[in-house]
């Protein structure tokens, strides 16, 4: 029996997959095998994986006609032979040549089901840290024990080895989803599992360009059934955090993505979107996240159809062009708007509203405002100005909930009244 099993998917990454394996290979001290899933490839991918496999006799070839990561990922679940099973996308590589080692060690040691380590991102060839699980666990060398009803989280699925016994015993797979599968799946795994150890060596290091990807009908569906299943687990497990995330998933991270695919040839869609909405446990909800017990895809159909079209419409076409959308329709026409924070989505609003003749600009402003004095056209200037200007909004120009909500306390507390307060979607 094999110590780890490494279970690549490919699907068209002959660019990439040999310098994924090269990392993967290059692991010391650990019994490992290599199982690599040939999603359907229409490019060489196949016959590279073959060429080292030449080379390489813990590689092994699964070819399987193309239907998506998650069956590629359970088919070679059901034909690993590792004690533990490790996860790779075929554009990532791992970092650290005994990584698997110090994390199979440790799970061995304490028997884990789950055991991690920490994570970077390559962006233009440029490696930098992410703060995944990092923060105190310098401290605990030989592995830091987490109760995951004290973590609560739902991505990152590739940053652990998992014990194969563990997953085929709960009968923990992928769900057959195009897009938003491994959330579903990491989450049961760490709600088997219950705790999980984290060791402090540099291991998987993610790829940043593969993120940008526009998404059909098709995987807005599996996205919103993914959610579904971690509300509907989180609720089951008692899990209030995690619950809360799945919710502001759907009502910021993919919010533009479901709206925008709310369209007359995917009827399904609307009919997701209820299933969430009925599996929401609203006593752990904030009234202010969803007004009326409705997430927000719901909330923007219902608005969008009795609204001007034309602001609907702007709104899809911002979003397309600078990325991010000022939610127009919370805007009365005439408005004179502070906005807060001068980041790309503080940019982004900036260049919108100043193509908009209904609204005005009477102050930008920025926690740290300073690392902007020197930027020709940004005249950015301390929250403590608002004070002293009249405005009609205050703007909150981030794209992340927690620091959305931080901002907004922040200026609630420098007196700035609920109802000029701008936020979220």
């Amino acid at each position: 029996m094999k110590e780890i099993s490494v279970i690549v998917p490919v699907y068209n990454a002959e660019r990439q997959i040999e310098k994924c394996l090269r990392s993967i290979r290059n692991q010391k001290n650990v019994e490992i095998e290599i199982l690599c899933v040939d999603d359907g490839s229409t490019d060489d991918s196949a016959e590279m994986i073959r060429r080292m496999k030449q080379v390489d006799g813990r590689i092994r070839l699964l070819p399987q006609k193309n239907q998506g990561a998650a069956a590629a990922r359970n088919y070679a679940l059901r034909e690993a032979e590792g004690q533990y099973v490790a996860f790779a996308d075929a554009d990532d590589f791992f970092l650290d040549e005994t990584a698997l080692e110090q994390m199979y060690r440790t799970a061995q040691r304490e028997n884990a089901g789950i055991c991690g380590a920490f994570r970077c991102m390559e962006q233009n060839g440029r490696i930098t840290a992410m703060d995944l699980h990092r923060e105190g666990t310098e401290r605990f060398p030989s592995g830091r024990k987490i109760y995951y009803r004290d973590y609560q989280y739902d991505y990152h699925f590739q940053n652990y080895i998992y014990k194969r016994t563990m997953l085929i015993e709960n009968d923990i797979f992928f769900p057959d989803y195009r897009r938003f599968q491994d959330p579903p799946f990491f989450v049961k795994a760490m709600i088997a599992a219950e705790v999980f150890f984290v060791v402090p060596v540099e291991y998987y290091c993610y790829h940043f360009e593969h993120e940008t990807y526009a998404f059909g009908g098709h995987k807005v569906n599996d996205i919103v059934k993914g959610l579904t299943d971690i509300l509907k687990m989180s609720m089951d497990a008692g899990l209030k955090k995690l619950h809360v995330t799945a919710v502001m998933r759907l009502n910021e991270s993919y919010f533009w993505d479901i709206a925008e695919n709310c369209v007359a040839d995917n009827p399904e869609l609307l009919l997701l979107l209820t299933r969430a909405n009925e599996s929401i446990c609203w006593e752990w909800v904030d009234e202010k996240i969803c007004k009326q017990r409705l997430i927000k895809p719901l909330q923007w159909l219902l608005w969008s159809a009795e609204a001007n079209n034309n602001i609907f419409k702007q709104c899809f076409e911002n979003k397309h062009r600078y990325g991010y959308s000022v939610p127009l329709h919370r805007l009365a026409s005439g408005g004179r708007i502070v906005l807060y924070a001068a980041g790309n989505v503080g940019q982004a609003y900036y260049r919108q509203l100043q193509n908009v003749s209904e609204f005005e600009i009477v102050l930008w402003v920025d926690y740290n405002w300073k690392k902007f004095e020197a930027i020709p056209g940004m005249n950015v200037r301390s929250p403590e100005t608002i004070l002293d200007t009249e405005y009609d909004y205050v703007l909150i120009a981030l794209d992340d909930y927690n620091r959305a909500k931080e901002a907004a306390d922040f200026l609630r507390e420098m007196g700035v009244e609920e109802k000029k307060l701008i936020w979220g979607i």
